[in-house]
């Protein structure tokens, strides 16, 4: 996936880059960053107007149809996490929730209430359990969700985290802080 000039994604082969589809753009911010699904049928590109600023527009597209499958508004840090299998995401909103979007019918499928923010979602590799970067600029918290209920299975206390990484197996949780530190 190229993002060039024109604001349009490109999906181009590999092999050869030839282009297979061109996917428009839905506002004139330029995209910064994608984030495929884990089986390549969808793809979210993140827009905003500068780099820094702390909302963005997520526009997912299933790339073979060059379907817009959902588009995000003002999600607050592009906080956004694909589901391992099914067609669905999970992202942050500017209402302190987290919301999980069906990708085949473009609809709200489910809501949790959070604390502040959403800066960052993870899924676990299972889809059981989500974690979640939330707060009031300071303190942050990161809570371990059921991915299902959404009911909060804890909480703790954390600095500004820049990303979230689960273990294929589930047995780690591995949370990298601003600060170098990586917490397991």
């Amino acid at each position: 996936a190229w993002g060039r000039g024109t604001n349009a994604v490109e999906i181009r082969a590999v092999p050869d880059g030839r282009l297979i589809t061109t996917l428009p753009a839905s506002a004139k911010d330029p995209a910064w960053a994608g984030k495929w699904s884990s089986d390549g049928r969808f793809l979210a590109v993140f827009r905003k107007t500068f780099i820094r600023a702390a909302v963005t527009d997520i526009e997912i597209w299933e790339t073979k149809a060059a379907r817009q499958a959902l588009l995000l508004r003002q999600t607050p840090w592009g906080a956004l996490a694909f589901h391992p299998t099914l067609s669905r995401v999970w992202s942050g909103d500017r209402e302190n929730s987290v919301g999980v979007w069906d990708l085949e019918t473009g609809r709200e499928a489910a809501r949790y209430s959070v604390t502040g923010s959403v800066q960052h979602i993870e899924l676990s590799p299972d889809a059981q359990s989500v974690m979640v970067q939330h707060g009031v600029e300071k303190p942050w918290s990161t809570s371990l969700l059921d991915a299902a209920t959404g009911t909060v299975r804890t909480t703790v206390g954390s600095s500004w985290i820049d990303d979230i990484g689960w273990h294929p197996r589930d047995r780690w949780i591995a949370l990298t802080a601003r600060n170098g530190e990586v917490h397991l």
